[in-house]
């Protein structure tokens, strides 16, 4: 069998074009998280306005939100503690289990 031969060299069609590639690095920090307030899920999250700071923590429920504004990311998470706090003890009686079953 003989061998393929090309007679013409083949030529490039399209054009290369080197352009740096995008960085894939989100320059933002966010932490979301939700938790059970009676029937009702609350979520949260923790957001960078900027690479340093300050840091918004916005808490979502049936009744609105709640947002508030920290120097850091444990100032943060400390005052969603003391938000969740509130929210779960004032339904602290509320038992899914209980009511699935009719009690």
């Amino acid at each position: 069998m003989p061998a393929l031969e090309h007679f013409n060299p083949a030529r490039s069609r399209n054009r290369v074009q080197f352009v740096p590639a995008r960085s894939l690095v989100v320059n933002s920090l966010a932490m979301v998280n939700v938790f059970s307030a009676g029937q009702e899920l609350v979520r949260w999250e923790v957001t960078a306005i900027s690479d340093e700071g300050p840091y918004r923590l916005g808490v979502y429920h049936a009744g609105g939100a709640i947002v508030e504004y920290f120097p850091s990311v444990p100032a943060a998470l400390q005052r969603e503690r003391e938000l969740e706090n509130l929210f779960t003890g004032g339904r602290a009686a509320y038992e899914p289990v209980a009511m699935a079953a009719g009690r």
